[in-house]
């Protein structure tokens, strides 16, 4: 299976962006109250940063995923006898 320094520096960049995300939010309710922005702009701000941080958290699953199922093919290929492919 994964390592647990991997499963670490996954859940570790996972709670980086969940604070970052936070930020944002809170940069973003900053921008709105001091009128910094129109509606146009914070709506496209708004998409940008929830495409981005989906995208992120997207790939961040994703590599947990294959890891942890890159191990568990290897295993079963083994005990298949199929080593190699």
């Amino acid at each position: 299976g994964v390592t647990p320094k991997f499963q670490q520096k996954i859940a570790g960049l996972t709670n980086i962006m969940a604070e970052k995300q936070h930020s944002e939010e809170e940069r973003i309710d900053q921008l709105i109250r001091t009128n910094q922005v129109d509606t146009n702009m914070i709506s496209s701000l708004v998409n940008d940063e929830d495409t981005v941080s989906d995208i992120v958290f997207k790939l961040l699953n994703v590599t947990s995923l294959l890891f942890d199922n890159r191990d568990a093919l290897v295993e079963v290929s083994l005990e298949d006898g199929n080593i190699g492919g």
